[in-house]
């Protein structure tokens, strides 16, 4: 009898392992989707590399790719704005505070989709 249970047990945690696999591609799609499109989530993401780049030693640089969205990335000073165009709604605009250290970022405006390099040289991060 016991040996009835497990064997019951394995089938169905293999026909479950299975249905899992099936179903998590269109799942981390959909979720990819939400992410590209999340103004708030995209200006997180952006903001912790370059904070990241900040406190890295010079020369080093990172490749940041923007979503494949109707956006505009802007840096000017200590702030990131992102303004996203969604299909039906009006623009969405969030504004994110980078940390304050003697690291100076040069201004630049990128549109999405795109993506552009970061380097830091001589305490100054600029788009290479």
């Amino acid at each position: 009898m016991h040996g009835v249970t497990s064997i019951r047990n394995f089938i169905s945690i293999t026909i479950l392992l299975i249905m899992l696999v099936g179903f998590a591609s269109p799942l981390q799609a959909s979720v990819q989707d939400v992410i590209n499109t999340d103004a708030s989530l995209q200006a997180e993401l952006i903001a912790s590399k370059i904070n990241v780049l900040r406190a890295a030693p010079d020369g080093t640089g990172t490749r940041i790719s923007l979503p494949d969205a109707k956006c505009t990335v802007k840096f000017e000073n200590t702030f990131l704005t992102i303004t996203y165009q969604k299909a039906v709604s009006s623009p969405t605009t969030v504004t994110k505070h980078l940390i304050q250290n003697p690291t100076v970022i040069q201004s630049f405006e990128e549109e999405c989709p795109n993506s552009f390099f970061l380097k830091k040289n001589n305490g100054v991060i600029s788009v290479d």
